[in-house]
């Protein structure tokens, strides 16, 4: 019965290992500025074995407030100007040479201002909600999936640490 219980362990061990290397893996150190109302964040992209196929470019998106800084020689990250500058981030493309293919890490380091207006919500209900796509200031912080703070790749599954 013991071994059974270590077999069915490691079995589990696995498949969470695995589940784990499946999508895209971000590393984030972020430094927060309040004053400033400016995030400067370092993220390591990880994009495991078997997401990247020869020659596809990746693409992602990010708050339109925020710059990447970063270049290195074994990839190029290009912002995509679009027809309409309408959106509330920017998309940029990622090119990498062959030999990365089976694993690729893309340290980005990107900063800015992230200080997204207080809304009022919808005036006729007597607990009205406020809204903001993200905000970083002196009444506090806040960033959500909307603020675009993260990369955003097409890739629907992602870890971050």
């Amino acid at each position: 019965m013991k071994h059974k219980s270590k077999i069915l362990t490691l079995i589990f061990s696995i498949i969470l290992l695995g589940g784990y290397t499946q999508g895209v893996h971000h590393k984030l150190t972020v430094d927060l500025d309040v004053r400033k109302q400016s995030i400067t964040v370092v993220d390591k992209i990880t994009f495991p074995v078997g997401l990247l196929e020869k020659g596809e470019v990746l693409t992602f998106s990010l708050n339109q407030n925020l710059t990447v800084d970063s270049q290195n020689d074994f990839y190029m990250v290009t912002e995509i100007k679009p027809e309409d500058n309408l959106g509330e981030f920017k998309t940029y493309s990622v090119t990498y040479p062959p030999s990365k293919m089976a694993f690729l890490e893309i340290p980005l380091v990107y900063s800015g201002k992230i200080a997204d207006e207080i809304a009022q919500g919808a005036a006729e209900y007597a607990r009205g909600f406020s809204e903001t796509d993200g905000m970083i200031g002196k009444k506090g912080v806040y960033l959500a999936g909307s603020t675009y703070w993260i990369p955003s790749f097409e890739e629907p599954l992602f870890t971050y640490d």
